[in-house]
């Protein structure tokens, strides 16, 4: 009689297991086919107890895919700490995205005393932290250091990131690849200043000239238009905001494009 009960609590337990396991795969194949909001929804329906290092893991992509970093950040930690070794990147970046310099730089700091790798892409991250906290010195030496390959699109992208001293520089930079009529990269740049509220009038001056501009995408025309209309929005000029928004309006009327969100307002 006592086997037949542990064969039960074993059947049940192995039911439970099996049911969480299939769970977690219907949002892994949720998020394999960009489904995050749904593949949340599957993450929801595991029971507590039995969330993993997986199950937090998969949680932080599916938040960071939707652009929610705050939640994702949440959920990377959770993760760290049941294997801190295999998220330690993602977290670097996660706390850039979320603005807090500190913490990344931390992170940074931490496997450069484990003597543990630290990627290209992360070594821009740093540079970009280090410059938004004050720290140019420190900065340069990392590009120097570290960075001394890129070409002139990356430091363009470095320059944007760490737009506080810089935004004349990069909307300079902006209008003479516009007038060489090199846009191949043009339109990335373009959204990132935005992104990260690195313009000024230069950079409103060149939007006039890419909307206006019947050679390039809809698209970017667009959503030029808009960054215009917004920008004109924040520093209270509502007449100019008004007649740029009515522009991006019609214009913008049966189609479906998306605009980048700001990152550090």
């Amino acid at each position: 009689m006592k086997n037949f009960w542990i064969f039960i609590i074993c059947l049940f337990c192995f039911s439970i297991t099996s049911c969480t396991k299939m769970t977690l795969n219907s949002a892994r194949n949720s998020y394999s086919e960009k489904n995050y909001e749904e593949s949340l929804k599957y993450l929801s329906l595991i029971d507590k107890k039995d969330e993993s290092y997986q199950t937090f893991i998969l949680k932080g992509d599916n938040y960071y895919q939707l652009g929610e970093y705050g939640k994702a950040l949440e959920s990377y930690e959770v993760a760290s700490h049941l294997n801190d070794q295999l998220i330690i990147e993602n977290l670097i970046e996660l706390y850039f995205l979320d603005g807090d310099m500190k913490s990344s730089l931390s992170i940074i700091e931490k496997m450069e005393n484990s003597n543990l790798e630290i990627s290209k892409s992360d070594r821009k991250i740093e540079y970009v932290a280090l410059y938004r906290s004050n720290k140019k010195a420190e900065a340069n030496k990392v590009l120097d250091n570290y960075l001394e390959d890129l070409d002139d699109y990356d430091v363009i992208k470095l320059r944007i990131l760490s737009y506080d001293s810089a935004s004349n520089v990069v909307s300079t930079m902006l209008s003479q690849i516009y007038e060489e009529n090199k846009i191949d990269k043009l339109e990335e740049l373009v959204d990132l200043c935005y992104s990260y509220s690195c313009f000024n009038s230069t950079y409103l001056t060149l939007l006039n000239k890419i909307y206006q501009d019947e050679k390039l995408t809809d698209s970017f025309r667009i959503k030029c238009l808009y960054y215009i209309s917004t920008i004109f929005k924040d520093i209270n000029n509502e007449k100019q905001y008004l007649y740029y928004q009515n522009l991006y309006s019609v214009m913008m009327e049966g189609k479906n494009i998306k605009i980048p969100a700001k990152i550090w307002k």
